[in-house]
């Protein structure tokens, strides 16, 4: 855990408990999460999270055989030797001589064994998220330079088939243009020999004349737009299916009127009557006493 980096930024007792699950399961001690528990006093969510996280360590990958043999060999010889620098730890007062990062020789033995040292282990978790990070943005990179050039590419292959279709459309259309060119000055000839004609003339002039006239449509065409009798049953039956409600209201509106009309009521005579009823209550004067505003209220009744 040590060399994984597991005990940076944790609590000894979560480390503690994960250590005597996974070594009492490694030695065949059948104990349950709740029993570490009750020894390391931490929660079994935290046990698991521990758990999950060396799990996903090198050391998690092993079986049993091969961890316990990784376990029974000597720890790594530190590969440094002592190098000038200036001394940063506690014993800096006391003219020790500078080993390695900033530490005596004693201070980095003590270092390396507390922390496991910096050799053999896993990356820090910091920098293996950060080196994810990179190698997602450069694959990500990579894609879009990819996406972008076959762009290009197909860019200018459109391109170069639309010069192409470009080219053989303009050599066509001037060919058909000389031809239609040719036939347009023969049938312009034509026009004007036969617009010499008194009787042809008269009446292409009248159409060239007013081109909106409905000169070119027969009375069987006028007749076929307009409805004849049956037709015309048929849209009015539709018609009054469709705004059946409408109808409806208008017929009560009127046999309303005109039973009012057969009492000698008028139709505006209701409202008059209510008109005159809120213009009296607004002219009335607020009663004084609980008892007068009772025979007031009694009164309109």
């Amino acid at each position: 855990m040590k060399r994984d980096w597991m005990q940076t930024g944790r609590k000894p007792s979560g480390l503690c408990g994960a250590a005597l699950y996974i070594a009492a399961l490694s030695h065949g001690y059948n104990y349950t999460k709740s029993n570490i528990v009750a020894v390391v006093h931490v929660c079994e969510a935290t046990l698991t999270k521990r758990l999950i996280e060396f799990e996903n360590t090198d050391s998690g990958s092993l079986t049993i055989e091969d961890f316990l043999a990784k376990a029974d060999e000597e720890p790594p010889v530190s590969k440094f030797s002592p190098i000038s620098g200036e001394v940063l730890c506690k014993h800096k007062d006391k003219a020790a001589e500078h080993f390695a990062h900033g530490l005596c020789e004693k201070c980095y033995n003590k270092f390396t064994k507390l922390s496991g040292g910096l050799e053999g282990g896993a990356d820090p978790p910091a920098f293996q998220r950060a080196e994810k990070q990179r190698l997602e943005a450069a694959k990500k990179a990579e894609e879009a330079a990819a996406i972008k050039e076959a762009m290009l590419g197909e860019s200018i292959c459109e391109m170069q088939n639309s010069d192409a279709e470009h080219n053989i459309m303009s050599t066509t259309e001037d060919s058909v243009g000389d031809k239609s060119a040719a036939i347009g000055s023969g049938e312009i000839g034509k026009d004007y020999v036969t617009s010499k004609d008194p009787e042809v003339g008269g009446e292409n002039g009248k159409a060239d004349a007013d081109p909106e006239s409905f000169s070119d449509i027969d009375d069987v065409e006028v007749d076929g737009y307009l409805h004849n009798e049956e037709e015309t049953q048929y849209k009015k039956i539709i018609w009054e299916e469709m705004n059946k409600e409408y109808l409806e209201e208008q017929a009560a509106k009127e046999a309303l009127a005109a039973e009012l009309a057969a009492r000698g009521v008028g139709v505006g005579e209701g409202q008059q009557k209510k008109r005159r009823r809120n213009e009296d209550t607004k002219n009335s004067t607020p009663a004084e006493t609980p008892a007068e505003a009772t025979y007031n209220m009694l009164k309109r009744k």
